[in-house]
C-alpha cells in the first residue's frame, strides 16, 4: 500500500493537538479516494482513526458529524465518535484541508448477502435522526437531476470536437429526457439522511451494524437516499435485481420513519432517475476528463474509463425501468 502521503503528515501538530498520538504506530488503510485515513495504536494499544479531510469539505464538517454521531449513540444506534483536540475542537486545521481523530470500531463490513440487513440498518439510522435538530455548518445538493442535465448539455456543447462526443451523445439523447423527477422532490419533507448510502459504508462491529463515512449527511429529500440505495445495492452485475429490491426495501420499511405514500410509491422511478443521473455526471467526466480517480491499466484515459461506467449505469437504469410495476407490487404488500 502506498504511504508516501504520511511523510507529508504535519505530525508535530498532529501530536500536540491529540499528545496520545506521540510514538504511535500508523498504519494507512484501504479506503475512498477523498479523504487519507490512518489506523493509529498508541503505545498502550489503544487503536483511533486519524483522518485527512480533503479540503474539499470544510473542517467544519467534522462539528456536523460529531453532533450526530452524538445524536445517533443518545438514540441507541452505535456509532463512533470524535475525540476532540485537546484544546476541545473537532478538527485541527491545516494549510491544506484538514485532520481529525475518530474512535476505532473494530469490525467488517456487510457482505453481499446482507442486503436486507443494509435495509434495516438504513431504516434504523433514519429513525434515529427523525428528531434531531442539528443546523448543518454545510449544505452538499447531492442529487439535483435537472442540475446535471444542464451540466451535460453543457458540456455537449463545449466539447464538441472531443473524440469521444458522438458515443456521449448517443447515450444523451436517451438520459436527457428523464433527468427531470415526475414527483417534485421540493414539495416532499426534508430528512436528515446519510448522503452515500452503498454497501461499503455499511459496518458490523460486537455491538450492531452501523454506517461509516458521515460527511455526506445532510437535509435532503428521502427520495434522493432511497434511489441512490436501490441503484448501488439492488443489482447483480450490472443488472437490477427484484431479488435485492425486496429484500433490501422489505426490511427498510419494517423499521422506517413514517413516510408519505408519495414518497413509498416513488421509489422504484427515484432508482431509475439516480441511475440517470449517475449516467449523465460520468458523460460529463467523460467529456472533461476531469475525475480524479480512473484505471490506467484497462483504460486510455479518463475519457474512456468514464465513458464505460456511463454505459454500464444506462444499462442499469434501462434494467430498472422495465421493473417498476414488480417494484410497485412489492412495496404496496
Amino acid at each position: 500500500m502506498h504511504t508516501q502521503f504520511l511523510l507529508e503528515f504535519p505530525w508535530k501538530a498532529i501530536t500536540a493537538a491529540w499528545p496520545d498520538l506521540a510514538c504511535a504506530i500508523a498504519e494507512p488503510l484501504a479506503g475512498g479516494l477523498i479523504n487519507k485515513t490512518v489506523r493509529m495504536t498508541s503505545k498502550d494499544g489503544r487503536r483511533s482513526v486519524l483522518q485527512w479531510l480533503n479540503p474539499v469539505f470544510p473542517g467544519t464538517v467534522t462539528d456536523d458529524v460529531a453532533a450526530i454521531c452524538m445524536h445517533l449513540a443518545s438514540r441507541g444506534f452505535s456509532t463512533f465518535s470524535v475525540l476532540p483536540t485537546c484544546d476541545g475542537a473537532a478538527f485541527l486545521p491545516h494549510d491544506n484541508g484538514s485532520f481529525r481523530l475518530l474512535t476505532h470500531l473494530e469490525g467488517d463490513f456487510l457482505g453481499h448477502g446482507d442486503i436486507g440487513v443494509a435495509g434495516l440498518t438504513l431504516a434504523r439510522f433514519h429513525r434515529a435522526l427523525a428528531d434531531c435538530t442539528h443546523v448543518f455548518s454545510h449544505h452538499r445538493n447531492i442529487h439535483h437531476p435537472p442540475f446535471y442535465a444542464g451540466r451535460l448539455r453543457e458540456a455537449l456543447e463545449t466539447h464538441a470536437d472531443h473524440p469521444l462526443h458522438g458515443e456521449v451523445e448517443a447515450i444523451s439523447r436517451e438520459v436527457l429526457p428523464r433527468l427531470h423527477p415526475d414527483c417534485d422532490w421540493n414539495t416532499l419533507p426534508s430528512r436528515i439522511v446519510h448522503g452515500d448510502p452503498k454497501l461499503e459504508n455499511f459496518w458490523r462491529t460486537a455491538d450492531g451494524v452501523t454506517l461509516l463515512d458521515l460527511d455526506t449527511v445532510g437535509r435532503h429529500c428521502i427520495l434522493g437516499e432511497l434511489g441512490d440505495a436501490g441503484r448501488a445495492l439492488c443489482r447483480d452485475n450490472g443488472t437490477f435485481s427484484m431479488p435485492l429490491f425486496g429484500a433490501f426495501f422489505g426490511s427498510y420499511l419494517q423499521r422506517a420513519p413514517e413516510l408519505a405514500v408519495t414518497e413509498v410509491a416513488a421509489i422504484p422511478e427515484s432508482i431509475e432517475l439516480i441511475a440517470h443521473e449517475l449516467t449523465a455526471r460520468f458523460l460529463i467526466d467523460a467529456l472533461e476528463e476531469h475525475y480524479f480517480g480512473w484505471d490506467p491499466t484497462h483504460f486510455a484515459n479518463r475519457g474512456e474509463h468514464n465513458l464505460h461506467r456511463a454505459r454500464a449505469e444506462h444499462a442499469f437504469a434501462v434494467s430498472v425501468h422495465e421493473c417498476l410495476d414488480d417494484c410497485l407490487k412489492i412495496l404496496v404488500q
